[in-house]
């Protein structure tokens, strides 16, 4: 049934938001390797020799490490949006670093900060993925997971090359062009925020209006519903439990 609820969360929304975390992981995975095509570039413009292009491929991997090590359970405490949030973010400052490097430490301090971001969205993305699966199944999950995962870390590349070879100023057209991909990952945590602000509104009821959207509705009195026969705040006639007239469902007591 498409208005079925599983743990509190309608399944249409669960499935939505699979999609779309999904989505938020293949483009910070793609975000990850997109500058490894230009290091060959960024070596002839800015003078540095293989030493220089090894430590900045290394920077991604501290900054990977130091999120996976040292931050790993830091959505188990503050929440997945949260942590989501924060991965995109370090992901747009990562590119805004790359877009203003003229020399190598700044490409140094936005390989950290891209690996920082591709850290956290990783085991966050994973786990949401877990949570949000419609049918519960995390085997499905993990798939899902790791195809995200491995299809974002594959474009990456071929995106960078595809810009190296046909566009003017590939070291900069790239970002700007991933810049375009990043507020559409921001509004995927904004919407979700948005929703579980909703549902955890005491008193709220899940209902379609016309148009089938689902939206949260306050009772209209303080004490719940009018009764069919009795007064203002005053409970109606029993109803089937888990029903609210029509059979618009009601989501469960906090």
């Amino acid at each position: 049934m498409n208005g079925s609820v599983t743990g509190g969360i309608p399944v249409p929304a669960k499935r939505r938001g699979y999609v779309l975390t999904a989505g938020v992981l293949l483009v910070m995975m793609l975000g990850g390797t997109l500058p490894v095509p230009l290091y060959v570039l960024w070596e002839k413009q800015m003078g540095f020799g293989p030493l220089g292009v090894t430590v900045v491929f290394a920077a991604y991997v501290v900054g990977t490490l130091a999120a996976l090590l040292v931050l790993g359970d830091l959505s188990d405490h503050v929440g997945r949006r949260i942590v989501l949030a924060i991965a995109v973010a370090c992901a747009a400052v990562s590119t805004a670093l790359f877009l203003a490097a003229t020399g190598i430490g700044l490409l140094i301090v936005a390989r950290v900060v891209s690996g920082l971001a591709a850290g956290l969205a990783t085991g966050t993305a994973t786990a949401t993925l877990a949570e949000l699966q419609p049918r519960g199944d995390r085997r499905a999950a993990a798939v899902v997971a790791s195809g995200s995962n491995m299809t974002g870390l594959g474009l990456g590349p071929l995106t960078a090359g595809l810009f190296a070879e046909y566009a003017a100023m590939p070291t900069r057209s790239v970002f700007w062009a991933y810049l375009g991909l990043e507020p559409r990952a921001r509004r995927v945590g904004a919407d979700r925020r948005a929703r579980d602000a909703r549902r955890r509104q005491p008193g709220a009821v899940l209902r379609r209006d016309r148009r089938g959207a689902r939206h949260a509705r306050h009772p209209p009195f303080p004490g719940g519903r009018r009764g069919r026969h009795g007064a203002p705040g005053q409970p109606g006639p029993a109803r089937p439990a888990g029903r609210a007239g029509r059979g618009h469902p009601v989501l469960p007591a906090a």
